[in-house]
Parts: structure tokens; C-alpha cells; sequence
């Protein structure tokens, strides 16, 4: 996935369906060390609980693309699909856009 900015000649009209992932980069406490060094815990959490709130994320997240001038306003958004996970390879944002 690239940035937003991609995004930035896009200008949708009309009703948007948005999906969005948060991936979230697993803290190295969640591993375990030497040959298990790949291994995720039994013990770490299977599901982000914590901070960042997923409702600022999507807030944060819709700005952006506001501001980008992809839309015109966020209130277009008529269906909204978003998750935050946890990942072993790096923080991310998986964004799908569809104008319906």
C-alpha cells in the first residue's frame, strides 16, 4: 500500500464506502527471545486494546483525505468498515475507497 497521497487527484462526488485497517507493529515484549525470537507469546494479547482509540484513528484518518481534497467532505462516507490489528512487520494504514 502507498501513501494518501496517491490518493490525491481522486476528487469522489457522490456516497463512499470506506475500509479501513489499522496494522499496529508488535512490540518486541510480545516475542520471545533466542530461537523463539519469531515466536509470538502465548502470554501477548491477540487484539490491540489499547491506544490509539480506533475512533481517532478513523477521525485522524479522514481529515487527512479531507484535506487531501480526495473528497469533499467526510460526511460522504455512508458506509465504514475499520479494524486495528496487531502486526510483526510493520505499522501501516490499509485504505479502500470506493465510490458507490
Amino acid at each position: 500500500m502507498g501513501s494518501l497521497s496517491q490518493y490525491r487527484d481522486l476528487h469522489l462526488d457522490g456516497r463512499i464506502w470506506l475500509n479501513l485497517e489499522f496494522c499496529m507493529q508488535r512490540p518486541k515484549s510480545h516475542f520471545g527471545t533466542g530461537r523463539n525470537a519469531e515466536m509470538v507469546k502465548d502470554k501477548a494479547p491477540k487484539h490491540h486494546i489499547q491506544k490509539p482509540d480506533i475512533d481517532n484513528l478513523v477521525k485522524s484518518t479522514m481529515d487527512a483525505i479531507t484535506n487531501l481534497g480526495i473528497w469533499n467532505d467526510d460526511c460522504q462516507v455512508v458506509n465504514l468498515i475499520t479494524r486495528k490489528i496487531w502486526v510483526s512487520d510493520g505499522s501501516r494504514l490499509n485504505l479502500i475507497l470506493e465510490q458507490k
